[in-house]
C-alpha cells in the first residue's frame, strides 16, 4: 500500500501527464508555422472574444473540462492528506496565477500551430476548469484517494467488482451531464424541444427494429447494477434503488441541450434493472457453472466478431483501385490523435473512451480464457493474447482502408492495444486466482449463503 509521500508523487505525475496531454491536444495536427516571438505576442494581443450561441456552448465547456484533472491532481499533490486553512488559501491563489499563465501560454502557442482557433473564450474556460478541479479536490479528493488506498484490502471477486460497478454508475450519471451545455432561458429549452430531444412518451422515439435493439441494449447497464445491489440488500430495497438510479441518469440530462432525455431509455433501463435484481442469484450460479475455458473462449470470439462488424458496418462503398487503396493504407500513419480534431473535444473523448472500453472487454475475456489453460507455457499464453488482440486491431483498420467513408488510423491501433492491456490488468486486479475460486461470484454474500444452504440440504 502506498504511503502519503508516494501518493503525493503519484498525484504530481498525474497532474503533469494531464497537462502534457492538454498541451499536445492543443497543438495537433502539429503543423508548425515559423513565427517570431514579437509576431506571436502581437497576435496573442489580438485574440478575439466570441459571443457563443447555444450550439457552440458545448465546445466552450469542453475546453474547461480538459483542465479539471490538472487542477484536481495538482491540489492533491500539494495538500495530501491535510493542510491548514492558510496553506489552502496560498495554494488557491498560487494556482490561480499558474493556471492563468498556462491558458495564456497555450493560446499563444497556437500561433505556431495552425489551424487552431484562438479565443479569449477558450482561455476563460480553461481557467475556470482548472479552478474547478482544485475546488473538487477540496470537496471529495481525499475521499477518492482514501477509497483507492483501501481498494487493495478488498477481497478479489465480488467485493472489488461491486465497488467498481457502483463507481461506474456514478460515472454514468456524470456522463449524462456532459458536455454540460446547460440551458438557462425558456428559448433555450424551446430549442431543445424543437430538436425533439425531449421524449415523454415511451417508444415514441424508436425509429425501427435496429434503433429499438440499440436502445434496448444500451439500457443493459442497469442489469449489472441490479445484480450487485440485490447481493447487498433485500430485493424490494434493491428494486427501489435501481429505479432511482435509472431515473437519475435520465433526469440529469434534462437541462443539457446536447443530451436527449428519453422515457424510452428510462423504460428499458428500468426493465433491465428489475431483471438484474430478480435474476441476481441465478446469474451467480450460472456464472459458476459456466466457468470453463471453452466458455471464455467462445465469449472472446463472439465479442471479436461483434466488434469487427460494429467498426466496419458504416461503409458506403468498396475500393478496388490498387493505387487508391495504397494511398489510404499509407494514410494510416498520421499524427497520433490528429483526426480527433475533426470533431469536438467531447466527441473525441467519447470516441476514445468507447474504443478503450470495447477492447478492454476483449482483453478481460482473453485473460479469463488463457488463465484457465494452465497446461500451456506462460510465454505461449502471452503470445496468443498479443497475436489475437493485434490481429483484430489491424484487421479492423486495414479493412477500413477499403471501405470509404471509413478512415484507417494508427491511433486507433494504439487505443485498441491499450484497451486490451487494460482488460488484462482489470482481470488480474478483480478476479480471484484459480486456487481460491474459479468464478466472479467469489465472496458474493447472497450467493455464498445460498450455496451454504444447498450444502446443508444435501447433508
Amino acid at each position: 500500500m502506498l504511503n502519503d509521500r508516494q501518493i503525493r508523487r503519484t498525484l504530481a505525475v498525474l497532474a503533469i501527464a494531464s497537462l502534457a496531454g492538454t498541451i499536445y491536444a492543443s497543438a495537433i495536427p502539429l503543423k508548425l508555422r515559423p513565427a517570431s516571438l514579437s509576431e506571436v505576442w502581437e497576435q496573442f494581443l489580438q485574440t478575439p472574444w466570441y459571443w457563443l450561441g447555444l450550439g457552440k456552448r458545448a465546445d466552450w465547456v469542453a475546453n474547461g473540462l480538459v483542465l479539471i484533472p490538472f487542477g484536481f491532481f495538482f491540489a492533491g499533490a500539494l495538500q495530501w492528506p491535510k493542510s491548514s486553512f492558510h496553506k489552502k488559501q496560498l495554494v488557491l491563489i498560487g494556482f490561480a496565477f499558474l493556471q492563468l499563465v498556462i491558458v495564456c501560454a497555450i493560446e499563444a502557442m497556437q500561433v505556431w500551430f495552425p489551424p487552431r482557433v484562438r479565443s479569449i473564450n477558450d482561455m476563460a474556460a480553461g481557467f475556470i476548469g482548472g479552478m474547478t478541479g482544485i475546488l473538487l479536490w477540496q470537496l471529495c479528493g481525499q475521499q477518492i484517494v482514501q477509497t483507492a488506498k483501501n481498494f487493495p484490502s478488498l477481497e478479489k471477486g465480488f467485493p472489488r467488482i461491486a465497488l467498481l460497478v457502483k463507481i461506474g454508475a456514478i460515472a454514468l450519471v456524470l456522463y449524462g451531464t456532459m458536455p454540460f451545455d446547460v440551458m438557462f432561458t425558456p428559448n433555450e429549452w424551446g430549442a431543445k424541444y424543437a430538436k425533439e430531444r425531449f421524449n415523454s412518451v415511451p417508444m415514441h422515439d424508436v425509429l425501427g427494429p435496429a434503433d429499438f435493439t440499440k436502445k434496448f441494449i444500451l439500457g443493459g447497464w442497469a442489469f449489472v447494477l441490479g445484480v450487485v445491489l440485490a447481493q447487498q440488500t433485500s430485493r424490494p430495497k434493491a428494486i427501489r434503488q435501481i429505479l432511482v438510479w435509472c431515473l437519475l441518469v435520465e433526469l440529469v440530462s434534462l437541462p443539457i441541450y446536447g443530451r436527449e432525455t428519453s422515457s424510452t431509455a428510462l423504460l428499458f433501463s428500468g426493465i433491465w434493472g428489475v431483471l438484474g435484481v430478480r435474476l441476481s442469484d441465478t446469474v451467480f450460479i450460472t456464472a459458476h457453472r459456466l466457468d470453463r475455458a471453452y466458455v471464455w473462449l467462445g465469449a472472446a470470439a463472439a465479442w471479436s466478431v461483434t466488434m469487427y462488424l460494429s467498426f466496419v458496418y458504416r461503409f458506403k462503398q468498396v475500393v478496388t483501385d490498387t493505387s487508391v487503396v495504397m494511398e489510404r493504407v499509407q494514410g494510416i500513419w498520421a499524427v497520433p490523435f490528429a483526426r480527433a480534431q475533426r470533431s469536438t473535444e467531447f466527441q473525441a473523448l467519447e470516441n476514445i473512451t468507447l474504443k478503450l472500453t470495447v477492447f478492454a472487454l476483449l482483453g478481460f475475456l482473453l485473460t479469463g480464457w488463457l488463465t484457465r489453460l494452465q497446461s500451456f507455457n506462460r510465454i505461449v499464453r502471452i503470445g496468443v493474447f498479443a497475436i489475437w488482440s493485434l490481429l483484430l486491431a489491424f484487421s479492423i483498420e486495414i479493412s477500413q482502408a477499403f471501405l470509404p467513408p471509413l478512415v484507417a488510423d494508427s491511433t486507433d491501433i494504439l487505443l485498441y492495444t491499450i484497451g486490451s492491456l487494460l482488460g488484462l490488468a482489470a482481470y488480474r486486479v478483480l478476479m480471484p486466482s484459480s486456487k481460491s475460486s474459479n468464478t466472479a461470484c467469489h465472496a458474493s454474500p447472497r450467493w455464498s449463503a445460498n450455496t451454504d444452504d444447498q450444502r446443508n440440504d444435501q447433508q
